[in-house]
């Protein structure tokens, strides 16, 4: 039995970048939302709450560079965040092998899977992604996903919403959409 399951129900009109559900049927059994985000198929008050995880994936065959987000709909056991982090890694990893295999082999390369990092030491589990078609940048923590026009707008959320301070906002990594 497959530690994972992706489901897209063919009766149903998928919301926009959906791709599927994803079924985690091993402990912390979850089930969540997999979008593509390149290209970006939100507005800028996009909004996906639930533990998350962003990753890339470039296809040997193609060579592109696309993004995705897992978001937790549903913690069938409430896991500790940090098991859902580990078992939404596991699944990002599944669905990767998954890509590679449809793909198919290219001799001489391999499909390549990238997690999103943290912005830095001071903010673990605070990935932020720069959308530079748009110059929309976002912003994943433990509760959500959600977008902003600008890393101004993103900064004060981080200070005024989430409790950082100031200067652990100041310089960080941003991981950019493009190569």
């Amino acid at each position: 039995m497959s530690p994972f399951y992706l489901s897209q129900n063919p009766l149903e009109r998928m919301p926009v970048g959906m791709i599927g559900y994803v079924y985690g049927t091993v402990k912390p059994r979850f089930f969540a939302e997999l979008y593509k985000l390149t290209p970006f198929p939100f507005e800028s008050d996009m909004y996906l709450g639930g533990s998350n995880v962003l990753f890339n994936y470039r296809s040997a065959v193609t060579g592109e560079l696309e993004y995705y987000v897992l978001a937790i709909k549903h913690n069938l056991e409430e896991a500790k965040p940090e098991r859902l982090q580990k078992a939404l890694h596991k699944a990002a990893e599944w669905y990767a092998t998954v890509l590679s295999k449809s793909a198919g082999k290219v001799a001489g390369k391999s499909h390549e899977l990238a997690f999103a990092g943290d912005f830095n030491a001071w903010m673990p589990n605070i990935r932020i992604l720069q959308l530079t078609a748009k110059g929309w940048y976002l912003l994943s923590h433990e509760k959500a996903v959600e977008c902003f026009e600008d890393f101004a707008e993103l900064q004060d959320y981080l200070v005024e919403f989430l409790n950082y301070p100031v200067e652990a906002v100041e310089q960080g990594l941003v991981n950019i959409d493009k190569e």
